[in-house]
């Protein structure tokens, strides 16, 4: 599972001598709700915010016209993650309308990275 952190733009990679990797959540430096060095994966995160893609990253990408219904469970998997890191449920159970119901969704553009993680 891919994190969070590693498409925020709020994060720089910090490489140690002897080759070891860590992310640093640079909002930990302003906010203490943020740990400097939060454990992997974080599929959550109230201070997500996408960094810019590069063009080479971006043809990197697969987008994708689909039918919810033909999703493979794997997809409808990877999509819920996504969701939950953009609509946390408690961020989302504040919304007008929450108590409306909707009709289910029948289609969804979906883009991919390269090692299959849903990005939007």
């Amino acid at each position: 599972m891919q994190s969070l952190c590693e498409t925020c733009a709020r994060v720089r990679e910090v490489i140690t001598p002897k080759g070891s990797r860590f992310l640093l959540c640079q909002l930990s430096q302003s906010d203490p709700a943020f740990p400097k060095y939060p454990p992997q994966p974080v599929v959550r995160c109230d201070g997500y915010r996408p960094r810019e893609t590069s063009e080479a990253e971006r043809e990197r990408m697969r987008w994708e016209l689909r039918q919810v219904a033909d999703l493979s469970a794997d997809e409808q998997a990877a999509l819920r993650t996504l969701s939950l890191a953009v609509y946390p449920p408690e961020v989302s159970a504040t919304w007008p309308g929450r108590a409306i119901e909707w009709a289910p969704h029948q289609w969804g553009v979906i883009a991919w990275d390269a090692e299959g993680a849903a990005l939007c």
